[in-house]
């Protein structure tokens, strides 16, 4: 993750100004980024809530505990492998752009001067973030000891005014810093570092009850308004801080300094209420839209929500890749934008989010920190909204991009994410550093690395998959949301009373069989039911309860609503078709034209390379109209469904937008794709050859190095 930072930090730190003027000065141009979950848990204190939201509160951090299948398996790896690998040898590492060592090194517990990039202590924190939960979920003895390690020390770092920044101790000393040209800055980008400080304080709070990480984020967050420090709008992350303060203590000083944030200019040109898409740095961008997320939920302002809305709807459609993947644009430019009679100039773009449609498959960027918050971005718009749509991209996500960002064995981690790689893909890319302000040649690895140069990417990673049992339920004083199947048990309490235990059986997505069973009822007031019905299925859905057929189907891309008196020992079953299905492009993704890409249920599959016959190249596969692909299971790359069938293999076959039909009126970016012929005949000297394909997300964890997604049509 790049940043917009201080060129001309080292000849103004010579100036007379005050120390404090230069914490201000840093505040006004470093506006930087997180994505936390901010508010305030059912069970956590409080003095106000998001009432605006439909779901105002979120489910407590010890609610749902995965019992097997996909997620045991994806929280398993949390706790045993990502977690200790990137704390203890990835954060440690001199070479790492982020480490845990500069808490020690600025109290002279260790020799030696500041290590890595100066947002480092956003990204530790972030860490300790993923861990908090992972105490919450099963009271995870590693992770407590880390904790109960860190946290004492990172309070001992704080300043005069209750901030906390490590560089500013240790940058003048000199050490492995890695700003570009061997600058050594005096202050760290505090914003970004002191918003994912209080969200891991947050979690921590939510997960132990003891308010000793949260007390001392208060403070911190404290000393911006005692201090008058002001804060810019390109992701600033301190208004999220802001909501979950006023949600804490009921100061309404808070609530109004994170209104008086969304008053000003975006990152995407014209203010957020004018703004009609996302533009910008991704980072950026998809904090500065979660903020305003969390705001709606404690103003109710309309406008904003329609606002983002809009912005929302404009991603889906024109800059979201079929695997959930955004922020296309390594180097790029946003365009001139006229709106309401005002003019909003071009402007550069760097790891951004850019123009519609505009979604290349081999040389794109979409950075792993993007993906990430992206998700989150879609909960918490499901958070505010409850509808289907936002919790439908939340599992494309997790089931495609976000697992897909780090090694199955290893805590190993992607920092951009292709839709293809094969052997005349791009590597080299022009890119404007925003430190030195030139513009440089960088050689990408399409490979999962660590340590990393810049270390943002896998906290990010880290707190999304620990944050899946939260995302899996929902409460409300409607009732009981399921938004995400898998087998787990939730245990809550309900909003308005007594509690709910709840057994969920699948093995999705794997199979689309789903049972639920009311294990334990306490309550005597009946409330719904929310059953998510993903936007992929394309039939209308039964639902049995205690055995008998609904009246009513459930519909692709709702909510289907229940509403009596449960009472334990209720069951609810219903199965989502899992065919394989053959998807295309939108005609205006112009890369895709004549290709068709494959999923089954929620997931996306590649084919790749180490899976072809030695001397057969990934580009001379093609997918005939009459391809079958049968799910076959397996144990390799940790247990998954391969896809097994015949494709052509051709070196003459042309790749060609007409062997599809196409509907030029679609606004959806993707659906199921209509081959123009049925011919089965093949050509001369092409032969039909039989492939395996595998899940998106656990590309190149073999020896191979090419895959794609996106087949041509035969």
């Amino acid at each position: 993750m790049r940043f917009i930072l201080w060129k001309a930090t080292a000849s103004w730190a010579e100036a007379k100004f005050s120390n404090i003027m230069k914490r201000l000065y840093c505040l006004g141009v470093a506006c930087l980024v997180l994505a936390a979950g901010t508010k305030v848990s059912v069970s956590a204190p409080g003095k106000a809530i998001a009432s605006h939201a439909r779901m105002g509160t979120h489910t407590p951090l010890d609610a749902v505990k995965w019992t097997g299948g996909f997620w045991q398996d994806r929280i398993r790896r949390l706790g045993e492998i990502y977690l200790p690998e990137t704390i203890d040898t990835m954060y440690q590492d001199p070479a790492n752009g982020a480490s845990f060592r500069n808490f020690p090194r600025s109290l002279k517990l260790e020799a030696g001067g500041v290590i890595g990039r100066i947002w480092g202590d956003g990204d530790c924190y972030c860490i300790l973030d993923a861990a908090a939960r992972m105490v919450a979920y099963r009271q995870d003895e590693y992770c407590k000891a880390k904790l109960n390690h860190w946290i004492p020390l990172i309070a001992k770092c704080k300043n005069e005014i209750e901030l906390i920044d490590t560089w500013e101790k240790l940058a003048q000393t000199g050490g492995g810093g890695m700003e570009e040209g061997g600058k050594q800055y005096s202050y760290g980008c505090l914003h970004y570092n002191h918003g994912f400080l209080h969200a891991a304080a947050l979690s921590h709070y939510r997960a132990t009850g003891s308010t000793q990480f949260f007390d001392l984020a208060h403070k911190t967050i404290g000393a911006y308004l005692t201090n008058k420090l002001n804060h810019g709008y390109m992701g600033d992350n301190i208004p999220q801080a802001y909501c979950a303060e006023y949600a804490h203590s009921g100061d309404k000083r808070f609530l109004d300094a994170a209104v008086a944030n969304y008053k000003k200019k975006s990152p995407f040109g014209p203010p957020l209420r004018d703004a009609q898409e996302i533009f910008g740095h991704g980072t950026f961008s998809l904090q500065y839209v979660t903020g305003a997320t969390h705001l709606y939920g404690y103003t109710g302002d309309q406008e904003l929500l329609e606002a983002l809305r809009r912005l929302a709807k404009n991603t889906m459609q024109t800059k979201m890749y079929i695997t959930g993947a955004v922020g296309s644009v390594a180097t790029g430019t946003r365009p001139q934008q006229s709106i309401n009679g005002i003019t909003y100039p071009a402007a550069k773009l760097t790891e951004a989010i850019g123009v519609g449609y505009d979604l290349p498959n081999d040389h794109c960027y979409n950075e792993t920190c993007t993906i990430c918050l992206f998700m989150e971005w879609m909960y918490f718009m499901f958070q505010a909204t409850g509808e289907a749509i936002y919790m439908d991209e939340v599992e494309r996500a997790l089931y495609n991009s976000v697992p897909g960002c780090v090694d199955l064995e290893h805590g190993k981690y992607f920092y951009a994410n292709p839709q293809e790689q094969t052997p005349s893909s791009k590597r080299v890319r022009t890119m404007y550093d925003n430190v030195t302000g030139h513009w440089i040649q960088k050689q990408f690895t399409w490979k999962r690395t660590s340590p990393m140069r810049v270390a943002c990417c896998p906290p990010k990673v880290l707190r999304a998959l620990a944050r899946s049992a939260e995302m899996a339920c929902s409460l409300n004083e409607e009732g009981y949301w399921v938004n995400l199947y898998g087998n787990n048990t939730s245990t809550v309490k309900l909003p308005w009373g007594g509690s709910l235990e709840m057994q969920q059986k699948s093995d999705y997505p794997w199979d689309g069989k789903v049972e639920l069973l009311f294990k334990n009822v306490q309550s005597q007031k009946p409330f719904s039911v929310f059953l998510r019905v993903p936007g992929w299925v394309n039939a209308a859905v039964s639902i049995r309860l205690n055995g008998k057929v609904m009246d009513e189907a459930a519909k692709s891309g709702t909510y289907f609503q229940l509403h009596r008196t449960w009472t334990k020992g209720d069951r609810l079953e219903f199965e989502f078709p899992m065919a394989v299905r053959f998807m295309s492009a939108n005609a205006r993704i112009v890369e895709n034209h004549g290709k068709v890409a494959v999923m089954r249920g929620p997931v996306v599959y590649c084919l790749e390379g180490g899976d072809l016959s030695e001397g057969e190249a990934i580009e001379n596969v093609r997918v005939p109209a009459a391809a079958v692909l049968t799910p076959i299971h397996t144990e390799e790359l940790g247990g998954l469904m391969k896809l097994k069938g015949s494709l052509v293999y051709s070196t003459t076959a042309t790749v060609s937008a007409n062997k599809l039909t196409s509907d030029t009126t679609a606004t959806a970016p993707y659906g199921e794709a209509r081959f123009a012929t049925s011919d089965g005949k093949l050509m001369q000297n092409d032969r039909p050859i039989v492939v395996s394909m595998i899940p998106y997300y656990a590309r190149l964890n073999r020896k191979s190095d090419f895959f794609r997604i996106w087949l041509p049509v035969y």
